[in-house]
């Protein structure tokens, strides 16, 4: 879980800063980094 948990929550933080560069508020990526 571990290993699977360190492989995804980068590509959470990249697509969260995807999401705020396309978003001008931003409300997604917020909902996601903190999820």
């Amino acid at each position: 879980m571990g290993a699977l948990y360190d492989l995804i929550h980068p590509l959470f933080h990249i697509f969260a800063n995807t999401m705020r560069n396309c978003e001008s508020k931003g409300e997604i990526a917020v909902d996601i980094s903190i999820s």
